[in-house]
């Protein structure tokens, strides 16, 4: 496989989804799941959905001065593309990706 080919295959962009830490019990963790699965199928492979557990690595929450949970941060190339702190659904997150990841 040549690299242009290697390359079409590799995510171009990442959404971090910073989860409350208080999302604990199974039943939530589950929902982030399932959120996490929606908007990785709505944008396919150019977008790579990476949880945060924010009581596990709250440096991470701190690096990208994060004040509300959940939040969202869509990164591409190193650049911040958007983000959302506060709920949201996972039609407006699949649509805002698609926008700005087809830029």
């Amino acid at each position: 496989m040549n690299a242009s080919a290697e390359s079409a295959l590799l995510p171009s962009a990442t959404l971090l989804f910073f989860m409350p830490p208080d999302w604990g019990d199974l039943r939530q963790r589950a929902s982030a799941q399932r959120l996490a699965q929606a908007i990785q199928h709505g944008v396919g492979p150019r977008l790579r959905v990476l949880r945060v557990d924010t009581a596990l690595h709250p440096e991470i929450m701190t690096s990208f001065d994060i004040h509300v949970t959940p939040a969202f941060v869509l990164v591409q190339h190193g650049t911040e593309l958007w983000r959302q702190e506060g709920s949201t659904d996972p039609a407006t997150l699949t649509h805002i990706a698609r926008q700005l990841l087809t830029t």
